[in-house]
């Protein structure tokens, strides 16, 4: 997930969950539209008879005076921070200058890594700022001296 975006389910839209995960197709889904998706348990655990329930004991199973089940801790975010980065094959540092296409128009705009986070999910990202082309900035190719930093 790109620094500064919020993810949203592919399926509910949802932009607020405990834990996001990818799909099989690499969509992004929230932990209930994971959960509902999620085949599912074996078929003993459904099942439980009564009569098994009371010769052990009537402890564990569905129904019958059991324990409720204890929902664990929401996951909290752990950010690592670091000076490079290496991804598919290139390795990158802060300071270098890459260029990036937008995905919906097609052109290509740079910009200068500030640093690097990966989270608790290993989905690594960057801060960028982004470099401004001037007039004299050429179309066909990168020119560092006609460029002027943008807003930090």
């Amino acid at each position: 997930m790109p620094l500064g975006l919020k993810p949203t389910c592919s399926v509910c839209r949802s932009t607020s969950s405990s834990m996001w995960k990818k799909g099989g197709q690499g969509e992004i889904l929230c932990n209930n539209c994971t959960a509902r998706s999620a085949p599912p348990g074996p078929a003993a655990f459904a099942t439980t008879s009564a009569a098994a329930q009371h010769s052990n004991g009537g402890g564990g199973g569905g129904g019958g005076g059991g324990k409720q089940p204890i929902k664990a801790p929401e996951s909290v975010s752990t950010i690592i921070t670091a000076e490079s980065i290496f991804y598919k094959g290139v390795y990158y540092q802060i300071g270098d200058v890459v260029s990036v296409v937008d995905e919906q128009d097609g052109k290509t705009y740079y910009a200068q890594i500030r640093g690097f986070i990966q989270d608790q999910y290993c989905e690594k990202s960057a801060a960028l700022t982004w470099l401004i082309p001037t007039q004299a900035s050429p179309k066909d190719c990168f020119d560092p001296a006609s460029y002027i930093i943008g807003n930090r």
